[in-house]
Parts: C-alpha cells; structure tokens; sequence
C-alpha cells in the first residue's frame, strides 16, 4: 500500500512538471540582455522596456520588437513577449547603438528616449508609433538616416535636435511639428511634407542654416509650398521662409495678408523684400535676424500691423519704401516708425509677377498688354474689393490708387 502511494505522488510530481508555466502575470518584471521589461498584458503577452543597464553592452544593431524569455523554473519553456511600449530615457547615452529598428508593434516611445545616443546612424521606426514624442533623438550627433513609417500624428518639441541628416521626410500621418522640433539641424537640406500637416510650431526649423528646399504633397488641404517657400493652402498666410534660401530678393506673393511669427527669421541671404500688397499683418518676429536685410517695400497705404522686429542694421541702415502720400503714417505706426529711412515711391508700373504681362495707367484707365484674347482679367481695390471681372483690355474710371490686375494665378500692380 505504501508503495502504490509513493508511486502515485510520482506520478503527481512528474504531470505537474510536464504542465506548461502559468503566464507572467500583469506587472512582473524580468531582463533579457541587460533591458528590463514589464509585462504589459498576460493575455496578450506584450511588455514595456522600462530601463536598460549597462548599455556599453547593448548591440550595435538594435531591433525593438519581440522578445523570448525563459523562467529558471524546472520544465518551463522560452516563452516570447510583443514590445509595446519603451519609458522615456530607456536608451539615453546608450553610446555604441549604430542602427536602430523600432517593430509595428512599438505604440509609445517615451521622451528623450534615445537621446544623446552618440553613435547612432541610422532609425527606422514602425508604423505602430503614435508620436515623436519631445527630444527623442536630440543630440545623437552623427544621425544621418531616418526612416519614419506612416503612423506618428506629430512630432515633439526638440524631437530631432542637433541631429545632422540632410533629408526628411515626414509621412501622412504627421499633422503637427512641435516647436524647436528640427532646431539645430545644420546640415537639413531638404524637407518633404506629406498630406496631413497643418501646423508647424516656433522656431521648428531655427538653425537650420542649409534648408532650402521644401515639397509638399499636392493632396495637402492645408499647406502648399511655392518656390520652396511654405504658405497656407489659399497662399493667404506665409508660414515658413527657409533660412538656407540663397535668394537675395523676395517678392511675397499679392495674396498673403499674414506673414506668422517667426516665419522668415535668421535668413542672412535675403537683402530686399517686396511686401504683398494685400498685406495686413507682420506677426511676431517674422524678421528678427535677418541682417542683410536693406530694402523693405511695403505696398500698402494703410501700414500693416508690425511686429517684425527687423535687426537694427535693416532699421538703421536700411529703407523702408512706402507709397506716396503714406510717409507720416508710416512714420507714426509700430514697427514702421523704427525705420530711419522712409522713402515714398510713386512708380506707375510695379514688376510684374506674370510673364510678358504689363499693366500701365493713363488718367483713370488701366490698360493691359500681354494677355492675349478672351482672358479672363480681375482688378483689385486696395482694400481687396474686385472692381472689374471681365474680358477687357481697358478698364477705366477708376479713382486714384493703387491695383492689382490679375490675370490666370499672375498678378501685376499698377498705381493710377
């Protein structure tokens, strides 16, 4: 009888064993390689990377995707986990990571997370990501590759900090750059935008002194770039001039009625600007650091809101041209009154934007050339208001002012 016992208890110990380990319950903790995981859900067998020790001994190629784990339980078998989630500062200062590949799988990536990762070249990142969140890849000095899968809705303040690629290109999922997100980039040459972004936030780009082209996808609703220059949709407001645009001379387009804060700061290439004019404000700094800047022509009668904070040696040694008769409101209106030197220009005949296009005034009469037959030709008051549409060459009765004589998207100005 005993022995039939003990032999049972055997037989007992021996099918327990052979039982597969219960799932790592929500909440443990375990490492693999020096990287501490916590598992995120027992059912679905996902965990979060929540801190890394000893990252001299990271590899150099690094994927973030699954991982197997194995209990120091008799019997038990390597089970395998799904990464979901990685704690912000996980991989900071991990300084021999090379290459790194985030799987689908991978949702959050916390702030500053792979910071300062000074061996870093190349990212590739999943199209699970939901954000980019602030200072993820800030001061990783030698990043010259980064591939971003459709899937972030924006990208975080500080994001990309100091990292020296010279491309990017930002997916349809991103609809928000956050402020500083590009700053420092020196060596940023080019910029694709994708057909979702609407907002591009405070000096996203500042210092990036070798930006100069920028394409944005035509199916954007939002944004439009022209010439490499970033406007609204409707081009009725100016977002981004890039600093490393080498023109010396900028006409902004006669649509714009809002040039936004900080839009064409720090670019040291531009010498005279012509201002649109359908102008009616300058927001916050718009201009500060522009310090070849010597000619500002402001085509308005009535001075646009100023808050350009033009540098001192545009103000001081530079012009302000105004239309005639506009001087002493110029002189008497924020921003403008910084200018030492305003001068009024009474020209018949602006530059025309539309090739082969002029428009000249006699007496009260616009007369158009160059437009070929059965055009459809629009003429602008100064306050915006259409005073003819049609087939016209000639237009007249017109009071004394100045016009915009559009013609297919071009336009010409005329003072009468």
């Amino acid at each position: 009888m005993r022995i039939h016992l003990r032999n049972i208890a055997i037989a007992g110990v021996l099918a327990l064993a052979a039982l597969p380990a219960a799932a790592l319950p929500e909440g443990t903790s375990f490492s693999v390689d020096n990287i501490f995981y916590e598992v995120v859900s027992e059912a679905d067998r996902t965990v979060m990377i929540t801190s890394v020790n000893n990252k001299s001994q990271l590899p150099a190629d690094l994927v973030i995707d699954k991982v197997k784990y194995a209990r120091s339980v008799e019997g038990a078998e390597e089970e395998e986990f799904t990464v979901v989630e990685i704690n912000g500062k996980a991989f900071s200062h991990a300084e021999n990571i090379e290459t790194l590949t985030i799987g689908k799988n991978v949702a959050s990536v916390g702030e500053e997370a792979f910071a300062s990762c000074t061996s870093l070249k190349k990212v590739k990142l999943g199209s699970g990501l939901t954000a980019i969140e602030r200072s993820l890849f800030s001061g990783c000095e030698t990043l010259k590759e980064v591939e971003i899968a459709n899937g972030p809705a924006y990208i975080g303040d500080w994001a990309f900090a100091d990292c020296p690629f010279t491309s990017i290109k930002l997916p349809d999922s991103v609809r928000t750059i956050n402020d500083n997100a590009f700053y420092g980039c020196t060596s940023l040459e080019s910029l694709t935008i994708g057909d979702s972004l609407e907002s591009v936030g405070a000096w996203a780009f500042d210092n990036c002194n070798s930006l100069a082209n920028i394409q944005v996808s035509s199916t954007n609703p939002h944004l439009c770039a022209l010439d490499n220059v970033l406007y609204t949709k409707d081009v009725t407001e100016l977002v981004f001039y890039p600093m490393g645009k080498g023109e010396g001379e900028f006409k902004v387009p006669a649509s714009v009625e809002v040039i936004r804060p900080f839009s064409i700061m720090r670019n040291n290439f531009l010498i005279s600007v012509s201002l649109s004019w359908n102008l009616k404000k300058i927001d916050s700094y718009a201009f500060d650091g522009c310090n070849a800047l010597r000619v500002v022509s402001c085509n308005t009668y009535e001075p646009p809101v100023c808050r350009a904070y033009f540098s001192t040696g545009t103000t001081k040694d530079g012009s302000l041209i105004v239309p005639v008769g506009s001087k002493t409101d110029y002189e008497m209106t924020g921003g403008w009154m910084d200018f030492k030197n305003i001068i009024e220009s009474s020209a018949g005949i602006a530059e025309s934007e539309a090739d082969n296009i002029t428009a000249r005034a006699v007496g009260g009469t616009i007369i158009i050339d160059g437009c070929g037959d059965a055009s459809l030709i629009e003429v602008y008051n100064i306050a915006g208001n259409c005073v003819y549409r049609g087939a016209a060459t000639t237009v007249s009765g017109l009071a004394h002012g100045i016009y915009m004589v559009r013609l297919g998207g071009k336009a010409v100005k005329v003072a009468v």
